[in-house]
């Protein structure tokens, strides 16, 4: 059985730092890669709701359906693209709770003939 860091994404920033579950974050723009913590996380460990509240500058939070986090219904490529224009780490969730999303989510969706978007 897995651990919580082992199935979290930690996010660190301002001393803070929060999880987030792995397969949540659906945009990360290259300027905030350095947000993750690849090595040991140093800070307090805060609330999802504390350290977004310090930090909302810089991530928006996308409303996924249950179909969309398993994998059943793809997120739109324009959808993708709005959201890659907002410049800021774009993490899922449903409803409060932050929701991990299948990478099948994110795939272009095939047309009536075989062929993506």
């Amino acid at each position: 059985k897995k651990g919580l860091l082992e199935t979290s994404t930690i996010l660190q920033s301002r001393g803070k730092i929060a999880l987030v579950p792995k397969g949540a974050i659906i945009v990360l723009p290259k300027h905030l890669e350095s947000k993750i913590v690849t090595g040991k996380a140093k800070g307090e460990l805060v609330s999802w709701k504390k350290f977004l509240s310090g930090n909302g500058t810089w991530i928006h939070m996308f409303p996924v359906t249950f179909d969309q986090a398993i994998g059943k219904k793809t997120i739109t490529q324009e959808q993708l693209k709005s959201l890659r224009q907002l410049n800021k780490m774009v993490i899922a969730r449903r409803g409060t709770n932050l929701v991990s999303v299948s990478p099948k989510a994110l795939e272009p969706e095939e047309k009536e003939d075989g062929s993506s978007q």
